[in-house]
């Protein structure tokens, strides 16, 4: 993910991947992206999540400034999820593909 990363025009970011949570992490960290394996099975034993009536916006501001993009094309999750954290960081230098957006 660091060379696409490189891709984008994005500076000052790589990727790592961490497999232990409990141990320090050195330097800035901007998100977490968590991969899991998906079995077809599971969709039968997901959780329906809460209805619209349960679910409210404390701050609609942070809201409309978050980017969010729904995913249309299989299996490109995790780049969906580079692309939110990337997005979603201002401090981050993104360069001129991804401030086009």
């Amino acid at each position: 993910f660091t060379l696409l990363v490189e891709d984008f025009g994005v500076k000052g970011v790589q990727v790592e991947e961490i497999y232990d949570l409990s141990k320090p992490i050195e330097g800035p960290v901007y998100g977490f992206i968590f991969l899991f394996k998906w079995s077809e099975e599971r969709r039968s034993r997901r959780k329906v999540g809460p209805s619209v009536e349960e679910s409210f916006v404390v701050d609609e501001e942070v809201v409309n400034d978050m980017f969010f993009a729904q995913q249309l094309i299989p299996n490109s999750c995790a780049t969906h999820a580079l692309l939110s954290v990337l997005l979603n960081c201002p401090q981050i230098s993104l360069g001129s593909t991804l401030t086009r957006l």
